[in-house]
């Protein structure tokens, strides 16, 4: 799954749609209670935002790549990573689909927004997370090809 977050406060709640036991689970497995997690997430009661500590345990708990990915963002970057699964030829397939399916995407996404003539602030924006999806695929399936088809 790749993603573009915009806050800190988005990641946490991602990290906790792929948390099985959800948010109560989330807290308990970094060592506090459910209500401190949600003052620290919301800010209230005096508590601050999660500290970086905190937001690592919750991404390896979750066994997401979702703070990564939000951080390399941060830098104008991409964060990829680089799974280490069998695949086969029919699974690398459907990968170069995906691949295919995603520039697609950005094309109509573009096409679209050029109607006007120009591209607007919200054009742009989806534009750009289409544009870093279709990047991710793209380098994902050129990577699985490699794995497929790797002199042993």
């Amino acid at each position: 799954m790749l993603a573009i977050f915009e806050s800190k406060k988005e990641v946490v709640k991602e990290i906790i749609k792929h948390t099985k036991g959800g948010r109560g689970a989330l807290a308990g497995a970094i060592g506090m209670s459910e209500t401190t997690f949600n003052n620290k997430l919301y800010e209230r009661n005096g508590c601050l935002f999660f500290d970086d500590e905190d937001l690592e345990a919750m991404e390896l708990h979750a066994g997401t790549y979702v703070l990564a990915q939000y951080r390399a963002s941060l830098r104008g970057g991409l964060f990829i990573p680089l799974g280490d699964v069998e695949l086969d030829q029919e699974e690398l397939s459907e990968i170069q689909i995906g691949e295919m399916a995603a520039i697609g995407d950005v094309n109509v996404i573009i096409s679209k927004a050029l109607d006007d003539g120009e591209i607007d602030e919200n054009e742009a924006k989806q534009i750009r997370k289409a544009a870093i999806n279709a990047a991710a695929k793209f380098i994902t399936s050129k990577l699985a090809t490699i794995k497929v088809y790797k002199a042993s």
